[in-house]
């Protein structure tokens, strides 16, 4: 049987924070058929290069997201924000 580790094991490793996504101003595209698109606004953040995106279609609109790594836009909760090149 293992032992339960002490309450303070955790202290060696670093105190990390995850950085707060920084928007820069909004940007109105219009839509694009060709890549199955809608209106929508985009705001990229300037620490880690996501872009979060509204989409607009008639009167419904939801939160989807594009990654650097990326092209494809998805829905799916807001992601951490990591500066570029950290691992």
């Amino acid at each position: 049987m293992t032992q339960p580790l002490p309450k303070d094991y955790v202290l060696h490793l670093p105190q990390t924070r995850p950085h707060p996504h920084a928007f820069g101003d909004p940007v109105n595209v219009l839509p694009n058929p060709a890549l199955d698109r809608h209106q929508q606004t985009e705001r990229t953040c300037k620490v880690c290069g996501a872009v979060k995106v509204t989409v607009h279609a008639g009167t419904k609109h939801w939160r989807e997201w594009r990654l650097t790594e990326s092209g494809a836009q998805m829905e799916m909760e807001d992601p951490v924000c990591r500066p570029i090149g950290a691992t």
